[in-house]
């Protein structure tokens, strides 16, 4: 299918569909004027861009579509080699942000809640364990999890009360 657009308004993501046609249209230039282009393909792409380095219409780059505010990321994506990707929240994080500039999360935590939310994990991993254990089996790398947040947890807590003589 050809598709006979205005580069202006697909500069600016618009569309301004002069002629569609089977066929090619040779006079699309001397009818329509300097400012339509032909595109030919499937369909109209639905975010369509102008790109100068082509000189053809294209969809909108996802980079584009982020600068331009049509596409707005969520915390935890970012774009590399022109794809979104995810990063989860690590789980130690207690109070995460993403970094918009470093693409990372970073915990914005107190050192109280710290502690809160090593205890949490020590406990939800202990539900996790305990009927694996009610069954008769171990669950090894499970438990040595357990045992590190538990020593972690001790220690961090040995480090806030040497701090500020708190007693947590």
């Amino acid at each position: 299918m050809y598709y006979y657009l205005s580069k202006e308004y697909a500069k600016n993501n618009g569309i301004w569909l002069f002629l569609e046609s089977e066929l090619p249209f040779k006079e699309y230039k001397e009818t329509y004027g300097e400012d339509c282009v032909e595109f030919q393909g499937e369909a109209i792409p639905q975010s369509p861009w102008w790109d100068e380095k082509t000189q053809e219409i294209t969809e909108l780059p996802i980079e584009k579509a982020v600068e331009k505010g049509i596409l707005i990321l969520n915390q935890g994506e970012y774009i590399q080699d022109g794809y979104i990707q995810f990063m989860p929240v690590p789980d130690d994080c207690a109070l995460p942000v993403w970094n918009k500039t470093d693409n990372n999360w970073e915990d914005s935590s107190n050192d109280e809640e710290k502690l809160e939310h090593l205890k949490k994990r020590i406990i939800k991993l202990s539900i996790e364990l305990s009927p694996i254990r009610a069954a008769g089996f171990n669950d090894i790398a499970l438990e040595n999890k357990i045992k590190e947040l538990t020593k972690e947890h001790m220690e961090f807590s040995h480090k806030i009360v040497e701090s500020d003589g708190k007693i947590i």
